[in-house]
């Protein structure tokens, strides 16, 4: 089109409706069958259209017809106008609507003949930048004016770390947070190529745009978040309000609020997600925030943007490999080049100490066999099988705890044992403007339990230096009418055995905290082969156990995530009872007429005050009548490492915080409850160290993995 024939497209947009206008665009019309045939073709949707107009627009029908105008001016000028007309009520003015109409099929037109190069862009200043309380790392050589209060001109920006504010004049506003690199285009649009960004949309500025290759979430008045992935796709979640959200093939989804959305123009494929409300940076008072572990173990800065899998334990550097084998450690701490919020990798070890931290902290870690399968991956993860099968390359598991690890909203760590990762803290918290307080995960050993038994024997000397206390004021009931006694020394005596039962028993704990149950079952003269089981030849079944906190506010069911004995009866191991189901379950032949212990480990807990502890054990099998437990008692403890690195079920997971320990926790196989782990981060600390640990049996066992691994950045206190 002529310039000339430019100007009258302009003027026509601009609501003119003159005899030169409209004859000249007719003439236009009559000499270019391409622009008359993109104008008859746009009929429909200014029928469409038509049928629409209200006192009050509704602007989501004309963006949906837009969509497809690759002319960011146009669109700028034609939501300019919505957002104008939103501001005023006027029925007794028709012609307005009816020029809009006109300006969008006049738009549609452009877009058909590919016009768009004809519009000049201003390059005034339209924005004003403010540096979030995170701080902003900007690349080496960034222009002087990305400084807090410099007005922004469109054009690329781009930054390393931190999080940034742009205040448009038109009163919109985003948070972007880094790594990010977009272009502004106008007050009414940006290009997204890395990042991401939460919107806040007045009504000044309906139909705000973030573009990216292939999509384009068209906000509406709206607080949203959007998230642009490495492979293309972008992630929406609208807070409030509602969005258009356009794939380039024409693909459209309307998002209103509490709607999170996944474009992926590659699979043309619009679909819904998990909506997590912590995963953007939003406006207002400074919230807490989380920092994703398999981001920092991918590279990234913890909220988004890594593009490696993992990280090798031996030499520290980020790479993309399916599997590497059996790695055998070399007692060295091993830093990650690159990535400054990881301070480094390393293979656990229990015959030497290991370094664990950059300024020379070591720690000897029990059983740790010293070799590992795979790096710290970001899961989830390819390997191969162990256990003689077909060869070949096969995911790991991704389902445990009852959720589904690989799907939107979540993240794992594969740590598949003996692995270790040490991240600083201090680091995280100036490139995010935020304290370290507190660090989360769910975590199960992933290896199928044919591969794996569920716990090892517990060496009858372990267990001396935990600080175990003897329930107190206990009483004792049965289900099926077993009597069970007190004898001098604390212990209950069963009488009358039926032939299945289930013990339930209460008392006083000695502490504020619960992490473990020890169950002592100990000889009798009144008992058959002199105990400790209630059967004719000394021996017991039990086939589950279960653990309550029972006090004023109600009842909470504590977690089981492991179980350890001195000894376990071939093929009746302890470790039946935690997966209880009733089949199998924990015996002690040939070793009858002899004390013998079980620890059980539970994910730790506060106990309130007035709060009981109960326990229930279950001895139910079927095929053997009266194999109960015939002499027991109880006691708990609430120390941080109450099988002090001897206990095995999946794996250990050990945390460590400069250097010292806060929590080593037995880790479950993956069809088992999982292990919820919980560490609170003091003010200060800089070192945080996670690592898994095989327990004896060997790397080709121990798929450990973390689900949700998170470090919670509590608000940085505002400057004085």
């Amino acid at each position: 089109m002529a310039p000339d024939h430019d100007q009258l497209v302009r003027r026509l947009a601009a609501g003119e409706r003159s005899a030169e206008v409209l004859e000249g665009l007719a003439a236009a019309c009559a000499g270019d069958a391409e622009l008359r045939d993109a104008l008859r073709d746009d009929q429909a949707i200014a029928r469409a259209l038509s049928e629409l107009a209200r006192p009050a627009l509704d602007a989501a029908p004309v963006l949906a017809a837009i969509a497809g105008s690759r002319s960011p001016t146009l669109q700028d000028q034609v939501m300019a106008g919505i957002a104008a007309r939103d501001r005023r009520t006027a029925p007794h003015h028709p012609w307005r609507w009816r020029a809009l109409a006109a300006s969008l099929l006049v738009g549609c037109a452009l877009s058909a003949i590919a016009i768009s190069d004809h519009w000049q862009v201003s390059h005034e200043p339209l924005a004003t930048l403010h540096i979030l309380p995170q701080g902003a790392r900007w690349p080496a050589g960034a222009s002087a004016g990305q400084h807090e209060g410099a007005r922004v001109r469109p054009g690329p920006i781009a930054f390393a770390a931190g999080a940034i504010e742009l205040d448009f004049d038109n009163q919109a506003v985003l948070l972007i947070e880094g790594p990010a690199r977009f272009e502004v285009l106008s007050p009414l649009r940006v290009r997204l190529d890395q990042g991401r960004v939460t919107t806040r949309i007045p009504a000044s500025a309906h139909g705000f745009t973030i573009a990216a290759a292939g999509l384009r979430v068209i906000d509406l008045g709206t607080e949203i978040g959007v998230a642009l992935a490495t492979d293309g796709s972008a992630d929406v979640q609208v807070y409030a309000g509602a969005a258009q959200l356009v794939l380039d093939s024409g693909a459209a989804r309307r998002a209103e609020a509490g709607d999170a959305v996944r474009l992926d123009p590659q699979a043309d494929r619009i679909a819904a997600i998990t909506f997590v409300p912590g995963r953007f940076l939003r406006s207002g008072p400074l919230r807490a925030l989380d920092i994703d572990l398999a981001d920092l173990v991918g590279g990234g800065d913890g909220r988004g943007g890594a593009t490696s899998d993992g990280i090798d334990l031996l030499t520290g550097n980020l790479h993309s490999l399916l599997s590497q084998g059996g790695i055998h450690g070399d007692r060295a701490f091993h830093a990650v080049p690159g990535q400054p919020l990881v301070a480094g990798v390393f293979v656990p070890d229990a015959a030497a100490d290991v370094p664990i931290t950059p300024d020379g902290a070591t720690w000897r870690f029990p059983l740790a066999g010293g070799s590992a399968y795979d790096s710290v991956r970001r899961g989830p993860f390819l390997i191969r099988p162990p256990d003689g099968g077909i060869p070949g390359i096969r995911h790991q598991p991704e389902i445990f705890g009852g959720t589904d690890f690989s799907g939107p909203g979540h993240t794992q760590v594969g740590m598949h044992a003996n692995a270790g990762i040490t991240i600083d803290l201090q680091e995280v918290g100036r490139v995010h403007g935020g304290r370290a307080a507190r660090f989360t995960a769910l975590a199960a050993n992933s290896a199928p339990r044919r591969l794996a038994p569920a716990l090892c024997t517990l060496p009858s000397a372990a267990g001396a230096e935990v600080r175990w206390s003897a329930l107190a004021g206990v009483h004792a009931s049965t289900a099926a009418g077993t009597v069970l006694t007190e004898r001098d020394d604390g212990a209950l005596l069963a009488s009358a055995p039926a032939k299945r039962d289930t013990y339930t028993v209460r008392g006083d704990l000695g502490g504020d905290r619960l992490s473990a149950v020890r169950l002592e079952v100990l000889p009798d003269a009144h008992l058959g082969g002199h105990g400790p089981g209630a059967a004719t030849n000394g021996n017991f079944i039990l086939t589950g156990a279960h653990f309550a906190l029972v006090g004023p506010a109600g009842r909470r069911e504590l977690t089981l995530v492991g179980a350890v004995a001195d000894f376990s009866q071939s093929g009746w191991s302890i470790g039946s009872t935690v997966i209880g189901d009733g089949t199998l379950g924990w015996g002690i032949v040939p070793e009858t007429g002899a004390p013998h212990h079980a620890v059980f480990f539970l994910d730790p807990v506060a106990v309130a005050a007035g709060e009981r502890l109960e326990v229930r054990l279950e001895q139910q099998q079927r095929n053997y009548d009266q194999h109960l437990i015939g002499c027991f008692r109880l006691a708990a403890t609430g120390d941080r490492d109450p099988a002090r690195g001897l206990a095995a079920g999946g794996t250990f997971l050990t945390v460590l915080l400069d250097g010292q320990l806060v929590q080593r926790s037995v880790i479950p196989l993956v069809d088992q409850p999982a292990s919820r782990i919980d560490v609170a981060i003091p003010a200060g600390a800089r070192w945080l160290t996670i690592a898994t640990s095989d327990g004896g049996f060997g790397d080709g066992f121990q798929w450990g993995t973390l689900g949700d691994a998170r470090i919670t950045l509590e608000p940085a206190a505002p400057a004085p």
